[in-house]
């Protein structure tokens, strides 16, 4: 939980960063945020859509 707080504070600023938020706010292992990071470097969330539960 902490782990999660931090990454989210971190990603302020950051270009798609709600997106970013979002999905980091529900990270369960490393291996989640790995593939999340990698996802965000190549671009996957600068314009992507964000949908609200």
């Amino acid at each position: 939980m902490a782990m999660r707080s931090r990454l989210m504070a971190y990603c302020k600023g950051f270009s798609g960063a709600k997106a970013l938020r979002q999905k980091l706010c529900t990270v369960i292992s490393v291996n989640e945020l790995e593939d999340i990071a990698a996802d965000h470097l190549a671009g996957k969330f600068d314009h992507a859509p964000v949908h609200s539960e």
